[in-house]
């Protein structure tokens, strides 16, 4: 077996390596290669997962899906796809009238299960359950 910090060179004539640059090479060639990343900031033990948006459709009188279940910090959005308006009404928060085409965003915060109707049409009912 060839030792790995020489290599030969046309002609026989063999060109060595200093040991210590045996190991430099490795890193230079697993680096640029993208084996290896360097970390770029410290982990901040918090979850480094970014907030989801999820939309809600709101179509033939009903909201799509009806239940849907988010984790805190993300966004639902509601959007009206009904001639007639529309509402996202519970304790806490209403998105007022949403007319045809028109949408409202909401960001959760607190964890736990949240029932919503609209408040002209009160036979559609959505659950928002937050993990």
């Amino acid at each position: 077996m060839k030792p790995l910090a020489s290599t030969t060179a046309s002609g026989g004539r063999s060109r060595g390596l200093p040991a210590w640059a045996v190991p430099l090479w490795i890193l230079l060639a697993v680096l640029m290669a993208g084996v290896v990343a360097w970390p770029s900031a410290p982990a901040s033990g918090k979850d480094a997962v970014s907030p989801r948006v999820h939309v809600v459709e709101i179509r033939h009188f009903r909201f799509y899906p009806a239940r849907l279940e988010v984790k805190a910090g993300d966004v639902i959005t509601w959007k009206n796809f009904d001639a007639a308006p529309h509402t996202a009404t519970a304790k806490g928060w209403d998105s007022g009238r949403l007319n045809h085409d028109q949408s409202w965003s909401l960001k959760v915060t607190g964890k736990g299960t949240v029932d919503y109707v609209c408040t002209y049409h009160p036979a559609m009912k959505g659950r928002l359950v937050v993990a």
